[in-house]
């Protein structure tokens, strides 16, 4: 692997035009390129920048390079740019349905001739790769010459698993971020996508014990997570699956090592056969998307194998009865239509920082008091909903 001295030494060579230039150290690199390009009119771009460091030592200053230079960089992480103080800065926008079509077509069609059969699915390709060339490209090769019945059966696989070269390529910035950024990116694409922002950092601060808005702030400057128009939390298909990828990694086989569940079979599998570990952070259960769904069993016997549980979200699910237990280490208890009317009696309620129990057809004397109690222990900082 080259490093800075050596771009330094090369940007050297070539813009001045002589071979094998050796500066021997960064500052000495510096001094090169102040003095041998500072009257000359350069245009100079610089590819995927992601440290200062380099920034500093390749265009330290607008007085580097002759009057009508043109610096041009690119990278991941638009606070690197700013703060190093570029003036006009351009975010590369995804390629919109036409033109996403339009080079999907033509690398899967001969001659870009499409057989009206695959229409449907060429749409699909398309809000699956987000725009992104490289997507396209990479699975325009693995579907081109496939029968309809291939093409469903591939990008069924893709979903669930994407292509390691683009999965490599997008994880180039999760690689980036230390590993609270790391935790709080993984919550939200595997558990939060299309929450409100509030929500969002309600949650988080439940969880984390702490703000975490500029932790989403950096996700939001690499382009990793993006907030819509009317303030929801929107990760692109594909940043969603290679977050989840990640997780499902961590065990392949066992979801109940995991440390986010947020697929309705592993759930039921984990849940019903009390197979909760420690891995456990979150729970996140929404079968709103599926009809006629048969009662989920849950006893609850596993809860102390899972003393890791800090969130515990059900929505639109039914299950046949309420847990005997849920773990005391939970900070945020959202279960839509909670089937008993009052918690476990030994459920501890210390470190409950958020409870939403909407949707309950009646509740108990005790856990009206149990809920007052959660909001008078928190504050201001609570939430209780009924």
């Amino acid at each position: 692997m080259h490093g800075l001295v050596h771009l330094q030494n090369r940007l050297l060579s070539e813009m001045v035009g002589l071979k094998d230039i050796q500066s021997g150290n960064a500052g000495r690199g510096v001094s090169g390129i102040k003095y041998r390009l500072r009257r000359k009119k350069v245009l100079l771009i610089l590819d995927n920048v992601d440290t200062l460091e380099q920034l500093e030592i390749l265009v330290g200053g607008l007085d580097w390079f002759g009057p009508g230079s043109r610096v041009i960089i690119t990278s991941r992480d638009k606070h690197l740019l700013a703060f190093h103080g570029f003036e006009r800065r351009y975010e590369v926008q995804e390629l919109n349905h036409v033109d996403a079509l339009e080079l999907l077509s033509h690398r899967v069609f001969k001659q870009g001739i499409v057989d009206p059969n695959y229409t449907e699915l060429l749409s699909r390709v398309v809000t699956y790769a987000s725009g992104i060339p490289l997507a396209l490209e990479v699975i325009g090769s693995n579907l081109s010459g496939k029968s309809v019945d291939q093409w469903k059966h591939t990008l069924d696989r893709f979903e669930r698993n994407p292509p390691n070269n683009i999965q490599n390529i997008l994880q180039i910035s999760f690689d980036d971020l230390d590993q609270e950024e790391k935790n709080v990116f993984l919550d939200i694409t595997c558990c939060f996508k299309g929450y409100e922002l509030t929500d969002v950092v309600d949650i988080l601060r439940a969880r984390y014990g702490q703000d975490m808005k500029n932790h989403i702030e950096v996700l939001i400057d690499k382009s990793l997570i993006h907030i819509s128009l009317d303030g929801k939390v929107t990760p692109r298909p594909l940043i969603e699956n290679m977050g989840k990828k990640i997780v499902i990694d961590e065990s392949p086989s066992d979801p109940g090592r995991r440390s986010r569940l947020w697929f309705r079979e592993d759930i039921v599998q984990v849940l019903k056969n009390n197979k909760g570990t420690s891995n456990i952070e979150i729970i996140h259960l929404d079968s709103s998307l599926i009809e006629n769904e048969e009662a989920i069993e849950w006893d609850g016997e596993d809860s102390e194998e899972m003393p890791n549980l800090r969130i515990l979200i059900i929505r639109k699910c039914h299950f046949s009865k309420a847990p005997k237990y849920l773990p005391n280490s939970l900070k945020v208890l959202e279960w839509w239509r909670y089937p008993s009317e009052e918690l476990p009696s030994d459920f501890d309620s210390k470190k409950l920082v958020i409870c939403k129990l909407p949707n309950m057809g009646f509740m108990s004397p005790d856990l009206t008091e149990f809920l007052q109690g959660v909001r008078r222990s928190e504050g201001s900082d609570s939430t209780v909903q009924r």
